[in-house]
């Protein structure tokens, strides 16, 4: 959720965000005093995790970021309390804002927005049309404008993506999201450091090596998963950050204060499986939905059978070499050791056969 805070300048405007007092006219009918983010994120979230670096990009683009630190389980109403509070608070202080801009679909901020009327600002409402609760805009007294409609502008907001990647992308693909989430679950969680995690180098190995029929060529033709997720889900970068759960997989890039480069051409990054608990239950949610080719019936059956045969310790080279360079850095003994865990085929719906996964460079 996020709330942009503004004033016109001469008086109340209409519409925007601004600065909290103008001595004169700076020429623009609304100037941004305060764009403030409110959100969460579990306590297991890396430090360095996609997410939590779009939050630090948006400090850095001067954005008001109140991060929430959740334990496992939920937070959301916590960011609802702050994102109301924080509204009512700068209503009640002299000359912080004239109008405020709630971005949101959410019901549960009309009783904020009411009681930031009746302090005499003004109120808006950004959103889109399939997520905004009916009430928000058919209520009377609970803003002073029409609502803006995010859908109406996402033209001008939405970088396209180059035509030859769309083209690609839009082929038929031999494997689905729940297969390759699977794929990079079981490979990460069979980490033989124990620590559920593994490079990138090596999960992008694995995926090159297990063959799937029904590839770009047609019926009859085969390719690597690997490929499959370059030509048809943007590459694997792209496929976490548009598809992976963040309860199920996260992302670290290794480049902060604690991760060691193994050379300077290294851009590896770590993937790291979620506790078995709850993530499982989330992978078998998206096998009950997917809609599965014969093909790839085929290949999960496959790979229920010999999966596991591909994930020795020598599918793990970078992977350890990585653990052991950042244990030494810390000053600690080596983390090499049994893997803690493994996901066991019979915890998937027979429609998603079998379990192990796996690795190559797939920047």
């Amino acid at each position: 959720a996020a709330a942009a805070a503004g004033s016109g300048d001469e008086g109340r405007g209409g519409g925007g965000g601004g600065r909290t007092t103008t001595t004169r006219p700076t020429g623009r009918p609304v100037e941004i005093a305060r764009a403030s983010v409110f959100t969460s994120y579990k306590k297991s979230t890396p430090s360095n995790s996609i997410r939590v670096n779009m939050f630090d990009d948006m400090a850095d683009a001067n954005y008001d970021v109140h991060l929430l630190e959740t334990p496992e389980g939920s937070g959301e109403k916590c960011v609802d309390i702050q994102l109301a509070v924080e509204m009512l608070h700068y209503a009640t202080v002299r000359d912080a804002y004239d109008v405020a801009i709630l971005l949101s679909g959410d019901k549960d901020f009309m009783p904020a927005l009411v009681r930031t009327r009746q302090k005499g600002k003004k109120v808006g409402i950004v959103s889109m049309r399939a997520g905004c609760n009916r009430a928000l805009y058919e209520t009377p007294n609970v803003k002073d404008f029409d609502v803006v409609w995010i859908d109406d502008f996402l033209d001008d907001l939405i970088v396209p993506i180059p035509e030859a990647e769309l083209e690609g992308r839009g082929k038929p693909r031999s494997v689905s999201v729940f297969t390759v989430n699977k794929l990079l679950y079981d490979f990460c969680s069979s980490s033989p450091t124990g620590r559920r995690r593994a490079s990138s180098r090596d999960v992008g190995r694995f995926l090159k090596s297990l063959r799937v029929e029904g590839g770009e060529g047609g019926s009859a033709a085969t390719t690597s998963v690997l490929e499959e997720i370059k030509s048809g889900l943007g590459g694997l970068r792209q496929f976490l950050y548009d598809h992976a759960d963040d309860d199920v997989l996260t992302v670290t890039d290794r480049n902060g204060d604690d991760h060691v480069k193994l050379g300077p051409g290294d851009n590896s990054y770590w993937i790291e499986a979620a506790a078995a608990v709850g993530a499982e239950e989330l992978l078998v949610d998206e096998a009950r939905r997917t809609n599965f080719t014969a093909a790839e019936k085929e290949f999960l059956r496959e790979y229920g059978r010999t999966g596991r045969e591909r994930m020795g310790e020598a599918a793990y080279y970078h992977t350890v070499l990585a653990e052991e360079a950042e244990a030494e850095a810390r000053g600690e003994p080596p983390l090499v050791g049994p893997s803690s865990s493994g996901v066991s085929s019979s915890a998937f719906d027979s429609r998603a056969a079998g379990g192990g996964g796996g690795a190559e460079e797939a920047h």
